[in-house]
């Protein structure tokens, strides 16, 4: 075991190398160490923090239970409590590559790193008890500028094949994600097709479908989901998914082209978004749904509720119906009401 000696003119202070893990989610609080000694220890501690696996796995034994959890859930509302989380951990589990989401230029994963760490450390200090790793996490985030972001929930497409005018039949998933609607398609008995254009996204969820033993019920392409009409699947009953944001998160090389393609908001929009509405509508069978999961963002002068629901209207389809999450007020900075996570259902 190593150590590290830092002193100053009042003191001799020993730091053992490995002890970031007293305080992980330990015995240890960092508000016992002494303010003289602050400068000299929090460097130490960010340094060994950053040599941390940040993500997220389970055991295996948590993973079936998990996905039991999902087959087992029975919705009974269109809104939901953000504490439902069933198939979260098989997300978590087996989709790494979330934390390489890029936003304006950086990701999760370039700033877990001692600068951006001791910050989080020195806020931890003052205001919690013990030491999180999901508080650090959450941290890390906020701390860098990052946008936060989720994974869409598992139960939330297996109600909306259970809301289907079908008992069993097929959801489209133009994009991928981090698995959630393919494991709450399956869970509901349906099959799955979803296109993705991120090889790693692509292999993990093939390992997903693996472990899970549902690779008859999933069709995987590694594609841009406008390149639909060179397969041959066949109509479809749902059409579910949760659009990127233009530029706002990049999750592959492809992204990057494509926002070179399309320089502007509006540009994708008419370029991107509103072709690959229509080309999922195409595919819908008679009395099918076209789900799209999105927020509008002020801010970003990204209006994409307004704009998916145009899209359709265009196309004549108009609003039918929406299901989401709902999180506690006091889990949000407008604490004056509840900000659903909402996917908006449409129908002709």
């Amino acid at each position: 075991m190593g150590f590290l000696f830092c002193s100053n003119p009042s003191f001799l202070y020993i730091v053992v190398m490995e002890n970031i893990h007293d305080y992980i989610e330990n015995r240890k609080n960092l508000k016992d160490i002494p303010d003289e000694e602050l400068d000299e220890v929090m460097p130490i501690l960010a340094e060994q923090l950053s040599k941390l696996d940040y993500t997220i796995s389970h055991s295996e034994n948590d993973l079936r239970r998990d996905w039991s959890n999902l087959i087992n859930y029975t919705p009974t509302s269109n809104l939901t409590a953000s504490q439902v989380r069933h198939g979260i951990k098989l997300a978590e589990h087996f989709y790494p590559n979330f934390y390489t989401i890029e936003s304006n230029g950086k990701s999760f994963h370039t700033a877990w790193n001692p600068e951006v760490l001791e910050k989080v450390l020195r806020w931890c200090r003052t205001g919690m008890s013990k030491l999180w790793l999901s508080w650090v996490r959450r941290a890390v985030y906020f701390s860098a500028g990052l946008t936060s972001s989720t994974m869409y929930r598992p139960h939330i497409a297996k109600t909306a094949c259970l809301m289907s005018e079908t008992p069993m039949g097929t959801l489209l998933d133009p994009c991928i994600g981090w698995g959630g609607r393919m494991l709450g398609t399956v869970s509901a008995g349906w099959d799955y097709i979803g296109f993705d254009t991120n090889p790693e996204t692509f292999r993990n969820t093939q390992r997903l479908a693996e472990f899970l033993g549902i690779q008859s019920k999933v069709k995987l392409f590694l594609d841009d989901s406008m390149n639909m009409d060179k397969y041959d699947f066949g109509n479809v009953d749902i059409v579910l998914t949760s659009p990127p944001y233009y530029n706002l998160e990049l999750y592959s090389d492809f992204d990057n082209g494509q926002y070179t393609t399309f320089p502007t908001y509006q540009s994708w929009i008419d370029g991107w978004l509103s072709p690959l509405i229509g080309k999922g509508l195409e595919r819908l069978n008679d009395g099918g749904m076209s789900c799209w999961n999105t927020q509008n963002m002020p801010s970003k002068k990204m209006m994409m509720i307004d704009d998916v629901e145009r899209i359709h209207n265009n196309f004549g389809w108009n609003l039918s119906d929406t299901i989401g999450v709902s999180s506690p007020v006091r889990n949000l900075r407008t604490a004056n009401k509840k900000i659903p996570d909402t996917t908006f259902i449409f129908k002709k």
